[in-house]
């Protein structure tokens, strides 16, 4: 590492760092000559929440994408990211970073360290944001309320991945100022009827991709999930899920039944394409007993 930080790079546009155990060479790091630096990827190091407060210092006037996933950054030192001079972030990956600090105890899912945080990452003008990953960082309902204050005109792929965001944290979500939105995953957020009757308010009408794997969605949430009007959805994602064979019976329309154990190709109800005239890629395995995978014929 010390003889990275030690080269003046001043055409250096991108640099991979993962997997090198970086943590405290983190302060020399920032002393680099990168003035042309775009894409830094640091994921898979040891960057901590001292490593992240220094991180920030680093003057890269052009950075555009930032990989700090799977680091063991305390969720409450996220909110460095506000001060970084970073204008052009255009993409952010903090999978997997936003641990438990000192400052949140067992069972204190609210501590004001944290929320602090994710009201400081919010602040962040990050006016060309348009990817942001979040998953696995340890976000609720309160956190969420925060973060969804970003001014982020531009963000278009969201992943929310394995956060507790059950009951009324996708509100939040839904009340964002985040109109562009093209790719969303909400995988295994614990999203349930409550969460899935905001989801069908939200104004994105340029969403492609929608995920919803592994949640607490069950028949009634699926047929108010229908009401939401995206016309350029093209794929969902709906298995494992408890649904039950009922709505994937109605959503067959009568066509290619009864269902048989393993592949089933079914045709879709005309009324399905009403609402998602796009549609092409309707994922329903594992989501009733027997059935193993369900595919649309569009």
């Amino acid at each position: 590492m010390a003889c990275v930080v030690s080269c003046d790079l001043p055409t250096l546009e991108a640099i991979n760092l993962s997997w090198n155990s970086i943590g405290a060479c983190i302060p020399m790091l920032t002393l680099c000559r990168w003035p042309q630096l775009e894409s830094l990827n640091l994921s898979r190091n040891q960057v901590d929440g001292a490593g992240m407060q220094q991180l920030v210092d680093g003057y890269w006037p052009l950075l555009i994408s930032l990989d700090l996933s799977s680091n063991s950054i305390p969720t409450s030192a996220v909110g460095a990211l506000r001060v970084a001079n970073w204008p052009l972030l255009e993409k952010l990956d903090l999978q997997g970073c936003c641990h438990r600090g000192a400052d949140c105890m067992p069972g204190d899912d609210e501590s004001q360290a944290r929320l602090q945080a994710f009201e400081d990452l919010s602040q962040c003008r990050w006016r060309n944001l348009r990817y942001l990953n979040l998953a696995r960082c340890n976000l609720n309902r309160a956190c969420m309320q925060r973060l969804c204050q970003g001014q982020w005109p531009n963000l278009c792929h969201l992943d929310l991945t394995a956060n507790c965001l059950a009951e009324n944290s996708v509100e939040h979500l839904v009340d964002s100022q985040w109109l562009q939105l093209q790719h969303l995953k909400l995988t295994i957020c614990q999203v349930d009827t409550v969460g899935i009757s905001h989801l069908v308010r939200a104004q994105w009408p340029l969403l492609t991709s929608l995920g919803l794997s592994g949640n607490a969605i069950k028949a009634e949430a699926l047929y108010i999930l229908i009401q939401g009007r995206w016309p350029l959805l093209t794929d969902i994602d709906l298995s494992n899920n408890n649904l039950g064979s009922g709505p994937i019976l109605t959503l067959a329309n009568g066509h290619h039944l009864p269902l048989q154990q393993g592949r089933n190709v079914i045709t879709p109800p005309a009324w399905l394409l009403t609402s998602w005239p796009r549609l092409n890629l309707m994922n329903l395995s594992y989501c009733a007993h027997g059935i193993d995978l369900v595919d649309f014929d569009f």
